[in-house]
């Protein structure tokens, strides 16, 4: 079990790596809202030449995403706490 474990991690901080390095060539998305990476991925045909940045746009957005559904959840529980 504790070696699954550390396989995951290494596996997981390895993809890390991998996004951050194609961040660092597709300028331009690495503070782009939400809207501005659908935008992206609207407009580009992905193909080897910009799978890097495809790849980190569906990934940012994906991270962008679960932050705004995490922060929802926190407003709605709240909002219920005040009401109860």
């Amino acid at each position: 079990m504790t070696k699954i474990k550390s396989i995951t991690w290494m596996t997981a901080l390895s993809l890390l790596s991998t996004v951050n390095a194609a961040a660092l060539e597709c300028n331009g998305l690495q503070n782009a809202a939400s809207s501005e990476l659908v935008s992206y991925l609207r407009k580009s045909i992905p193909n080897q030449g910009n799978a890097e940045c495809v790849a980190f746009a569906i990934n940012r957005g994906a991270a962008l995403l679960r932050a705004e559904v995490r922060s929802y959840g926190r407003t709605e529980n709240a909002v219920k706490r005040a009401a109860g």
